[in-house]
């Protein structure tokens, strides 16, 4: 969550923990953003904005979602659909629950080969 609202100007908020069965269970909070789903070239430009690159070919979370990466910081974003990107009534793009995580090592390493 941290990582998120950092990297995206979010407000994601911890509401609590709890236990479940062998499962842990997370509660968050964010605010409402008032729009309409963005487009995936929308969600493209928003993040070339951010200075990260499309992942061809790697869909983590949903099914045929994007995944975009910033090289320079070493940070990975993932589960990239119109449910989770917000175009706004002031044309501004929000996400908001993403995947998003910092990435070292082998993983990296793929990751950039995949990107364009």
């Amino acid at each position: 969550m941290l990582l998120h609202n950092e990297e995206l100007g979010g407000t994601i908020e911890l509401e609590g923990l709890w236990r479940e069965g062998d499962d842990w269970r997370i509660a968050i909070s964010q605010a409402d953003i008032p729009g309409r789903p963005a487009t995936q070239e929308e969600m493209v430009e928003c993040m070339a904005g951010l200075d990260y690159r499309l992942i061809a070919g790697v869909h983590i979370g949903r099914t045929g979602t994007m995944s975009f990466l910033n090289i320079d910081r070493g940070i990975a974003l993932f589960d990239a659909h119109p449910g989770n990107f917000r175009m706004s009534d002031e044309a501004d793009v929000h996400v908001i629950d993403a995947i998003i995580q910092r990435i070292t090592g082998r993983e990296a390493d793929f990751l950039r080969s995949a990107s364009r």
